[in-house]
Formats: C-alpha cells, structure tokens, sequence
C-alpha cells in the first residue's frame, strides 16, 4: 500500500494521470471514499493520462456506465445506485476488461468480492477543503506493476 497526500484538485489529478499514462490495458480501479473526497476528480486524471477528454467525466450516479475513448478506453461505472453486482457485468466489466478497456469503478468496495482479484484499490479521504489523502493498493502483479511505473515516472518528473 502507498499512501500520498495531495494539496489540491489538480494534484489529485495528476497523479490519477501518472496512472493513467502508465496502463497498459485491461486494468482495474476500484474507487472509494466519502462524498466529495475526489472519486470523480481521480478519474479525470485517468482521463487525461489515457488521453481522453477529461472535461468530458462527469460523475454517472445515476447511469451506471460513462464511456471515454482515447488511447486506450476508459470505462467508468459508478455503482452507488446499483443494487446487484450481476449489473456490472450486465453493463459490460469484465468483456471491457478482456478487451483491454480500463475501468473505473466508484463506490465498488461493495461488490469487492465479484469483481476481478487484481485490481488497484483507490481510496480517497478529506484532509481539508483541499487536500486530500489518497491510498493506493495494489491486489496482484499487474496492478503492483502499474503502480511502480507510474511512481517511477513520477520520479523522474
């Protein structure tokens, strides 16, 4: 697990970009925290590092599934809504996933156990008005993998 703090919303996003540069295809991010802690804004910074439209990303709470095309495609679900994890896979996860799509899931901690073992566990906390902590869990190699790139790129930023 890696733990960072960051300073303001651009920072959140940057460092949701570093991910973002650094996939490969087929990852998965499971999003968590509070309202407002910056799921959203996280996976803006995907966006952008997956070269999509960040202005695009609006939080989907009421549609499961938003759609980003870009160097590789972001699919991004937000399950606060959902009742049964059967939709996730209804709505596509897993054949996006196959296909090399990466998703973004918010508030998946509740269907933790349904979703694929290797994934990257995002989770988001209020510091103040601005900063944010964000902890990064890695859960297999291919997520452990994804992490080390990115902050070894940020390394050498």
């Amino acid at each position: 697990m890696v733990e960072l703090t960051t300073a303001s919303a651009d920072a959140t996003e940057a460092l949701a970009a570093r991910l973002g540069e650094a996939c490969r295809g087929g990852e998965l991010f499971l999003l968590e925290g509070e309202l407002g802690a910056g799921k959203t804004c996280f996976v803006r910074g995907l966006a952008r590092g997956l070269r999509c439209d960040p202005g695009a990303v609006r939080s989907p709470s009421f549609t499961l599934l938003h759609r980003y095309g870009g160097r590789l495609t972001l699919d991004h679900f937000d399950v606060y809504f959902t009742k049964e994890a059967i939709d996730l896979e209804r709505a596509g996860l897993l054949e996006s996933l196959r296909a090399g799509d990466v998703a973004a899931v918010e508030w998946g901690g509740r269907f933790a156990r349904f979703l694929p073992a290797d994934r990257l566990e995002v989770e988001l906390s209020h510091l103040s008005a601005d900063s944010r902590r964000v902890r990064l869990t890695p859960r297999g190699s291919a997520s452990e993998a994804l992490l080390a790139r990115a902050l070894a790129a940020e390394k050498r930023e």
